[in-house]
This record gives structure tokens, C-alpha cells and sequence, in this order.
């Protein structure tokens, strides 16, 4: 089911944007690293039992798509990006000045 494991780590190929590759810990506390790979294996884990912590590396919208699939699991993000996941205006500032229309251009995307 999974690309790639050693011990307690398990690998997702996530593909192409905007998805990304994403590493679970299946240990005494189980987390997801960028769950944003295979929706049905990230599921498939979650339904083996609970997962502990959902952990971002960072707030980009490749590394967020599934983040819904675990509301039960405790969120983690550096303190500098956790406003980006809390507010889409400011994860679409994040990317730097742009016109109106571009932002309006990733309001859509991100819905």
C-alpha cells in the first residue's frame, strides 16, 4: 500500500502538483507529514486507528489538500506559518504582491 517503509515511517508518492509526497510515523503516537499524497492511502491509514498529530512543513497549498480528512488529529505548524492556515488571505499573501485580479485568480483555485 505504501511506496516506501522502514520500521515505524511509511511513504506516500503524492504525484504531481497540487499534491506533494507525504511521510506517516506509525509508532506509539501516530502523525501524517503533508498529507496531501493519495487520499485514499492517507484514509486507509487513518481508518487502521486514530492519527495523533497532523503535521505541515510548511503553507503552501500542495502540502494542505487533505487536512479536512483528519479534524480529530491534533494540528502542527511552525509559528510562523500557522496564520496562513487559519485565513485564506493570509496564506494568498504569502506569495508575494500581487494585482487584484491575480489574487482573485487564487481565491478560485484554493475553493
Amino acid at each position: 500500500m505504501f511506496d516506501f517503509e522502514k520500521g515505524a515511517i511509511k511513504f506516500i508518492r503524492g504525484g504531481r502538483y497540487p499534491f506533494c509526497h507525504s511521510v506517516l510515523v506509525d509508532d506509539q503516537i501516530r502523525a501524517i507529514i503533508d498529507a496531501s499524497s493519495d487520499q485514499d492511502k492517507l484514509l486507509s491509514f487513518q481508518g487502521e486507528k486514530p492519527v495523533d498529530f497532523l503535521i505541515n512543513s510548511h503553507a503552501h497549498e500542495d502540502h494542505l489538500v487533505f487536512n479536512y480528512l483528519f479534524p480529530q488529529s491534533t494540528f502542527c505548524a511552525h509559528a510562523h506559518d500557522a496564520p496562513h492556515f487559519e485565513n485564506l488571505d493570509s496564506l494568498i499573501d504569502c506569495y508575494g504582491d500581487m494585482s487584484p485580479e491575480e489574487i482573485e485568480k487564487w481565491r478560485k483555485f484554493f475553493f
